[in-house]
């Protein structure tokens, strides 16, 4: 295939790069996109990951947080029970 002008104006690094990637091998070409995809989906799911350990995390934070607000209750409700129950029949005067 014949090279034709890709850039009228002068020397980029735009242009170097191209001219770079055209005389690659294709095979090596092909090694690169590959570890490039690789590299994104791996990231992506390492990202994933994080993230559902992040919301695990703030869950369990908000259970433990409602456990600990009902446990309090419950020692509160016990510490200032009534001693002596309600009488069954009524005092008769």
């Amino acid at each position: 295939m014949p090279k034709r002008q890709k850039y009228k104006k002068g020397f980029t690094l735009r242009h170097h790069f191209d001219e770079k990637w055209d005389r690659l091998d294709y095979g090596l070409k092909l090694k690169i996109q590959a570890f490039f995809l690789i590299f994104i989906l791996g990231g992506g799911l390492l990202g994933l990951v994080w993230a559902s350990q992040k919301y695990e995390k703030t869950l369990l934070m908000k259970d433990e947080a409602a456990m600990s607000e009902t446990t309090q209750e419950k020692v509160f409700m016990s510490k200032s029970r009534n001693v002596s129950p309600p009488p069954l029949r009524h005092a008769e005067d």
